[in-house]
C-alpha cells in the first residue's frame, strides 16, 4: 500500500452553485486531514461544506458538513483543527459561498492506495 499526502485547493470559489475541490480516485482511501477556507474580501461572508458520498456508485448522498459558516474579512478558518474523514473512491468534497471571488479553499489529503 502506497501512502501519498495531497493538497487541493480552489481559488476564488463559487457562489452560484458547490464547486468540486477533491474527488477520492478510484482504487483508493483518502483520508481528509486539513481544510482551511480563507477570506481575502473587505466583507464578511459565509460558506457551505457538502461531502458527498458515492457509496451508492453515483447515486450517493450529498451531506452538509458546514452550514453557512461565518467567516470574518481577511481571515482563515481552520475547520478540521484534529478531526479526520475517511472518504471512500468517488467521494467528493464540494464548497459554495454566499459572496463571489473572496473564498479560496485549501484541503490536505492522505491518498492510501
Amino acid at each position: 500500500m502506497a501512502n501519498t499526502f495531497k493538497n487541493a485547493w480552489a481559488k476564488e470559489v463559487d457562489h452560484s452553485s458547490a464547486q468540486t475541490v477533491y474527488t477520492a480516485p478510484g482504487a483508493t482511501t483518502s483520508i481528509l486531514i486539513g481544510m482551511t477556507l480563507t477570506n481575502k474580501g473587505a466583507s464578511d461572508i459565509t460558506a457551505t461544506v457538502t461531502l458527498h458520498d458515492d457509496s451508492n456508485g453515483g447515486s450517493g448522498t450529498d451531506i452538509i458538513f458546514l452550514k453557512d459558516v461565518s467567516i470574518p474579512k481577511n481571515t482563515a478558518l481552520e475547520v478540521m483543527r484534529g478531526n479526520k474523514i475517511v472518504m471512500e473512491t468517488g467521494d467528493i468534497v464540494k464548497i459554495q459561498c454566499n459572496t463571489e471571488d473572496v473564498l479560496n479553499a485549501f484541503l490536505s489529503v492522505l491518498e492510501i492506495s
